[in-house]
């Protein structure tokens, strides 16, 4: 294998990490005003690292969902500009 060349196969100064897709805004707000508690957004997202304790403590009570209510929008820019 060349060195100059990644376990991942990217070559010298590509990200190794996936780009996400852009993601719909409203169907990531409707799943946060709906299923918010339940993580349903972040899974949306693909943050399932986040979402699974997210679901298993139904969002903290809502504490969380609402947190997540505050920076949603941040988050989708930040994954349709492809800085996760």
């Amino acid at each position: 294998m060349d060195a100059t060349r990644h376990a991942s196969g990217a070559g010298p100064g590509r990200d190794p990490r996936p780009q996400r897709s852009p993601k719909n805004p409203a169907t990531a707000w409707l799943l946060w005003m709906f299923l918010g508690v339940f993580g349903a957004h972040r899974y949306y997202l693909g943050d399932w690292r986040m979402a699974v304790p997210m679901t298993l403590t139904l969002g903290l009570l809502g504490v969380w969902s609402l947190a997540d209510g505050i920076v949603l929008g941040r988050r989708l820019h930040r994954i349709d500009t492809g800085r996760h």
